[in-house]
Formats: structure tokens, sequence, C-alpha cells
């Protein structure tokens, strides 16, 4: 049950979701969670469950007339340790991108403080504080 892989892989999944503005798979990831954020532009905003996650998302995120974000998440620096049916862990973030009026750069970095439940034989998000402590040109990610 303690597989680090199938929750890199949740990781992994967050931000191909995220860079691919599929707000509502994103929202999936927290059917039973809650994202909040901690810095940054939306410092304060909170959600909660599948509905409210992917809603939030949707009205922070700019996207370009063809509706990309144009972004990539990258996560590194992942530690998790793993209780019974529930695990921590802690990652960096950076996030670069690139649009047709903004050379390639990066936009925003921090780290991710979550936690999991093991539920149906799957790891599931039950908390992802964000913590955007280094804020760079957000004028074309964020609304």
């Amino acid at each position: 049950m303690h597989d680090r892989g199938d929750i890199e892989n949740l990781m992994a999944l967050y931000a191909e979701a995220l860079d691919d503005a599929r707000f509502a798979d994103l929202g999936v990831l927290f059917a039973q969670g809650v994202v909040s954020i901690e810095g940054g532009p939306q410092d304060g905003s909170l959600a909660r469950g599948e509905t409210a996650v992917a809603a939030l998302y949707s009205s922070i995120v700019a996207l370009d007339d063809t509706g990309r974000a144009n972004t990539r998440h990258f996560i590194t620096n992942i530690f998790v340790t793993f209780d019974e049916s529930s695990a921590v862990g802690r990652s960096y973030f950076a996030v670069s991108q690139q649009t047709a009026d903004l050379a390639l750069q990066i936009v925003a970095c921090g780290a991710y403080h979550d936690t999991y439940q093991h539920v149906a034989g799957q790891w599931r998000f039950a908390t992802r504080h964000i913590v955007c402590d280094q804020v760079g040109n957000l004028s074309q990610h964020m609304l």
C-alpha cells in the first residue's frame, strides 16, 4: 500500500491537468480534498471538493485565445512519509510560461504541502496547501 510511485503519479496528473487547462479533471483529483493558497495574488484562496476546486482554478488561471495556459509546472524535491492509510508529502514547484507576448521564463516558485488518503485502493489528495513565495511576471498566468 505504501507506494511512493502512486503519489508521484498523482502529483504529475495534477501538473498535467493544470498545464492543459483541464480544470474538471483537476477537480476530480480533489473530489474529497481541499486546496488552499498562501502567498502570491491568490493568497487566502480555499476550495473544497471537486466542483469548488475546478471552479477555483478556472477562475484564476489565464488562458489564451485557444484555451491554453502556456505553462509547465515542474515538481521537485519530493519527500513523502507514510502512516497506515495516509501520507504526508512536501515538494517544490516552479512554473514556466511562454506566450506570444511573453518570452519563456519562470513566473512562480514555491512549495506544496500535501496530505493523502488511501481510499478504495488508490491514493487521493486530502489537502494541498500551496505556498507561493517567489512570484515573477504573472500577468499572463493568473487572473
